[in-house]
């Protein structure tokens, strides 16, 4: 078995997401870059294309996925209101 294969790290969405978010709460969104980003995640910035087309676009996956932790966690303490964002 190839050496390089054992130690390539497995790349998903949400890896990419949770560690942009990391990179853009740290730095700003203006400073992260994608190069930085695939630094961080042990990857080339090539393999970051494949998931997201850009930044911006992953811009608003992160958006997307704090916004959605957000409205999943005051559901969850409170859900008595939950049923206001279904009407």
């Amino acid at each position: 078995m190839n050496s390089l294969l054992k130690e390539r790290p497995v790349l998903c969405d949400s890896a990419i997401v949770r560690v942009a978010t990391q990179l853009m709460l740290e730095q700003g969104y203006s400073a992260m870059s994608m190069r930085t980003l695939a630094r961080t995640l042990g990857v080339h910035a090539g393999s970051l294309y494949y998931h997201f087309p850009g930044k911006r676009e992953l811009l608003k996956q992160v958006l997307t996925s704090v916004l959605q932790e957000r409205l999943d966690a005051w559901q969850a303490f409170n859900p008595a209101l939950g049923g206001v964002l279904d009407q």
